[in-house]
Order: C-alpha cells, then structure tokens, then sequence
C-alpha cells in the first residue's frame, strides 16, 4: 500500500484521488480524463511493480 500510495505521481496527469482496498487487492484511481487515461495508469503501475488491469466502476443512478 505503501508503495502506491508514495508513488502516486508516476501514474501521470490528472490523478485526482487513490484509494487502497488491500483485503480485496484492488486500487481505485479517480482521475480526470482529460489529462491521462486507463492505458497511462496501467503503465505507471507498471514502472513501480505492480500489475494492474482498468475495472469500469459502477454507472452512478
């Protein structure tokens, strides 16, 4: 958890908010889609290690 969250910076432009689920092993990343995508922060994931595939959240109602 440590490790994403001090690395926040190489997941690019734009990110807004990172929140660590460690029991599930999930990473939410909020970010503005103007400035980067899932593509980027799958990439910057990778630079510290970490594998990572974009899950789509839920449509808001």
């Amino acid at each position: 958890m440590k490790k994403i969250m001090n690395n926040v910076p190489s997941l690019g432009k734009g990110i807004k908010d990172v929140k660590v689920d460690l029991p599930k092993k999930e990473v939410t990343v909020i970010y503005d889609a103007s400035k980067n995508n899932d593509e980027n922060i799958v990439k910057g994931f990778a630079t510290i290690k970490v594998k990572a595939e974009p899950k789509k959240a839920p449509a808001k109602k």
